[in-house]
């Protein structure tokens, strides 16, 4: 809304379109403080506290303030080290690609309560259910815009932005892969803070914000933008990976497997047919971006599928834990 008003007021300016940004920004919080103090929520407990609330939340704010420095540090390091016209084009293709994560992430709001729920009363074989479901649903989310930026990154372009705009399409492409790789191992940060264990995330997230400045340091001044997305999505696969291996230390991958079986069948598929299709019938640019979101579009609608079906057959065989199958989602 800010960035909006910031359009609608006058000629738009890079500080008008800044101002805009932090004015929306911080209505947007200050509205969610608004909601937390409606419910209740901030009101004092009724007994003291178990333990000292400051030293619980330290490795929490450290890792909040690792997933904020990663958002921006890509573009902070291109703009240091590249042209202004190779950040402007690498910032159109990172704003798109962050639109997504932003849903997909926002698609799990449901999983940390229902896991954290799970553990309290001694039920966490229930927690690779939720994840597989939650996955899916995602997946399902995100997956049509992802195949249009990985088939045809530059008619997308082109038409959202203009002609001029269609350089930046390696780089799009390679931020879509990054962004749907790195999905593989989404949530299972909030399995270890579900388990109360925050120093797991935070050693992860440390790792990665070192491996992503060592990336970018040696691959943006060779490649520009599109070594920036190849280094982010180095350092993301190497989160995951940790997490991965934090995650699965002391329990079974397999129940999990089908969270990462799934989508990447479905994405291999929807891109093996559009990827043929694009290249037989060399379709005009508009036609492109069709043929690129309905076999984007039938992968998500069969993920969709999977995920209603699972979730209504866990409703009926656990009574009383449609919450934990899929609830708002899962």
């Amino acid at each position: 809304m800010g960035v909006g008003a910031a359009f609608l007021a006058a000629e738009p300016t890079s500080f008008g379109v800044a101002a805009g940004f932090a004015a929306g920004s911080l209505a947007a919080e200050l509205l969610f403080v608004g909601y937390v103090a409606a419910k209740g929520w901030l009101s004092a407990g009724s007994g003291p506290p178990a333990e000292p609330l400051l030293p619980v939340l330290r490795p929490y704010a450290a890792t909040e303030v690792l997933s904020q420095a990663a958002l921006w540090l890509d573009v902070v390091v291109l703009g240091a080290l590249a042209p202004p016209v190779v950040v402007g084009l690498y910032g159109i293709a990172r704003g798109l690609t962050r639109v997504l994560d932003l849903v997909r992430q926002a698609s799990s709001h449901g999983y940390l309560p229902s896991a954290s729920a799970a553990f309290a009363r001694g039920e966490g074989d229930r927690i690779a259910s939720l994840h597989v479901s939650t996955r899916r649903f995602a997946f399902a989310l995100v997956w049509p815009i992802l195949a249009v930026c990985l088939l045809a990154p530059a008619p997308l372009l082109g038409l959202l932005f203009g002609p001029a705009y269609e350089a930046a399409a390696p780089a799009l492409r390679l931020l879509a892969l990054a962004s749907f790789l790195s999905s593989f191992f989404d949530y299972l940060d909030l399995v270890l803070v579900a388990e109360r264990r925050p120093g797991d995330v935070l050693r992860a997230g440390v790792v990665s914000i070192a491996a992503l400045v060592a990336l970018l340091a040696a691959l943006v001044p060779p490649w520009g933008g599109e070594g920036a997305a190849l280094a982010l999505l180095g350092s993301s696969l190497l989160r995951g990976l940790l997490l991965h291996r934090f995650v699965f230390r002391s329990r079974s991958f397999r129940p999990f497997l089908p969270a990462v079986a799934g989508p990447a069948l479905l994405a291999a598929a929807s891109l093996g047919v559009g990827a043929t299709a694009l290249r037989v019938l060399r379709p005009a640019p508009l036609e492109a971006l069709l043929l690129a979101a309905t076999t984007g579009g039938a992968a998500a609608a069969i993920a969709l599928f999977s995920f209603l079906r699972k979730r209504e057959g866990g409703a009926k065989t656990l009574p009383g834990a449609g919450a934990d199958v899929g609830s708002s989602p899962p």
